[in-house]
Order: structure tokens, then C-alpha cells, then sequence
């Protein structure tokens, strides 16, 4: 009995294992530069950039490199211009005061790969390498996490 439940257990962790290792996590850095450049108005081209919005408009946005796909339903894709980035970054600082930042969406290997830009610091960024695919999960701060 013992050996059937460990050849089992043997066998689950090396279904399970070669599939985690794909998942990596990476992390946000916050970036000044990043935080100007989202005021100002610049879009990094060869980026494509989402936002997570209530009703009275978008809470964080990002940008994420081309060749990633960001996973998530919640997240809606901005068809920005310089000055529409601007004015969508300002009207986030009338809203939240100047509490917002912007950071750098690094992948577990301290690649940048995105730009991040809200009043939230902090968020999960899973990332599988092997799909180009990037899930972001902001610290909600009516839900626990913090601004």
C-alpha cells in the first residue's frame, strides 16, 4: 500500500512540477522616470497598453511589450495617442491625489517588461515565458491592499 501511494505521489509531482516551473513571477520596480513619462505623455512603441477601470475611469494603467499577451478579461485595451496618455494620466491624478507612481513590470529574470502606473504599489505579476502570457493582480485597496 505504502509503495502504490508513493508511486502515485512520485507520479503527481512530475506531472505537476514541469508546469509550475513555467510560471514565474516577477515584480514592480518603481521608476520615476516611468511615473514622468506616463505625465508627460510617452508612449513606449513597441508596447500595448490596458487599463483597469471603475466607472469614473481607469486606476491603473499599463503598458506591456508586443510579443506578451496580458491574460486577463478585466483588463480592457486603450487605443492611446500622446496626448490621449496625458490627459488619461492627469485625469487619474485629479482623481487619487499624488499618491500614483510608475513602475517597471520586470519578469523573474529583471527583464522590463511592461510599465506600470497607478496609486496601487503592489501587485502579483505571474508570468509564463513559455506562452508570452503576463498576469497582473493589483492589491485592490477595498479589498485589503494598500495605496
Amino acid at each position: 500500500m505504502n509503495l502504490r501511494l508513493a508511486a502515485w505521489v512520485f507520479l503527481l509531482i512530475t506531472l505537476i512540477a514541469p508546469a509550475a516551473c513555467l510560471m514565474n513571477y516577477g515584480r514592480l520596480n518603481p521608476s520615476q522616470e516611468i511615473t514622468s513619462a506616463f505625465k508627460d505623455g510617452h508612449m513606449y512603441p513597441d508596447y500595448n497598453y490596458y487599463s483597469l477601470s471603475w466607472s469614473a475611469g481607469p486606476y491603473v494603467i499599463v503598458g506591456i511589450q508586443k510579443d506578451y499577451t496580458l491574460s486577463s478579461e478585466s483588463w480592457m485595451s486603450m487605443n492611446l495617442t500622446e496626448t490621449s496618455l496625458k490627459h488619461a494620466a492627469h485625469r487619474m491624478d485629479l482623481r487619487f491625489g499624488s499618491n500614483l507612481q510608475g513602475s517597471a513590470i520586470l519578469n523573474v529574470y529583471g527583464k522590463q517588461i511592461g510599465v506600470w502606473y497607478s496609486g496601487i504599489r503592489w501587485a502579483t505579476v505571474r508570468i509564463r515565458e513559455d506562452k508570452k502570457t503576463v498576469t497582473l493582480i493589483p492589491e485592490i485597496p477595498e479589498l485589503g491592499g494598500g495605496l
